[in-house]
């Protein structure tokens, strides 16, 4: 059942993501990200951010503080501090973190991530690039210092769209081989793999149990798996 419509400013949104309390929609449009309420549509905070490439909300692990993390284009990672009643101004964690590093030092650096996404509990980091390969990285929470990636391996052609399910447990990645893979966040292995009708993969979701992926391939449908 849909909730609401947004009225917006009339360019297009995207970067779309729901809050992990479902409290927040936070989105992008030209050089400004927007965080609303997701009941009343209520405009909480506007952070500039010159050409957003992906961002994400988080829940902090133990004390719950809601973090929205943004990559830049030029492949730097920038955190929010957000009071989910909108009561104190955004305040930014870090100035930012370069993840040209992130990138797995390939040729041409940040410039090759094709997707990246954050693991609902802000531990897991992980930047896909247009070889097909995938980096996971671990976020150091005290420090904000970011790991040395692990890659992950398998698609044939550039990774589009990434997403961890509720408790981080597993990540899904779809791209331009037509395939949605699912990786074990535990041993970083493949676990599943899916070809979908269309020559290339669209946005997913995990739903809350984990039982279900629904993903889009192009056209108007929405495939469960």
């Amino acid at each position: 059942e849909e909730a609401g419509i947004f009225i917006k400013s009339g360019d297009a949104a995207a970067n779309l993501d729901l809050s992990p309390d479902d409290s927040l929609v936070m989105y992008s449009e030209q050089d400004l990200i927007f965080i609303r309420s997701s009941t009343s549509g209520k405009i909480l905070y506007v952070l500039p951010f010159e050409k957003p490439h992906s961002l994400a909300f988080s829940m902090e692990e133990g004390d719950g503080r809601m973090l929205a993390m943004v990559v830049s284009s030029a492949g730097e990672l920038h955190l929010w501090d957000i009071a989910t009643d909108g009561s104190v101004e955004a305040k930014e964690r870090v100035g930012s973190i370069p993840i040209s590093t992130l990138a797995m030092a390939a040729e041409g650096g940040s410039g090759d991530m094709s997707a990246a996404t954050f693991s609902h509990s802000s531990n897991f980091f992980a930047v896909a690039l247009k070889d097909g390969s995938i980096g996971i990285m671990l976020r150091l929470r005290f420090t904000n210092e970011i790991t040395p990636p692990i890659l992950l391996e398998g698609h044939e052609g550039a990774v589009r769209h990434l997403t961890f399910c509720l408790d981080s447990e597993h990540l899904a990645s779809s791209g331009d081989d037509g395939t949605i893979r699912v990786w074990d966040m535990a041993n970083y292995k493949e676990i599943a793999s899916y070809r979908t009708s269309s020559a290339a993969a669209w946005p997913m979701a995990f739903s809350d149990d984990e039982r279900y992926l629904a993903y889009t391939s192009g056209g108007s449908s929405v495939t469960v798996a």
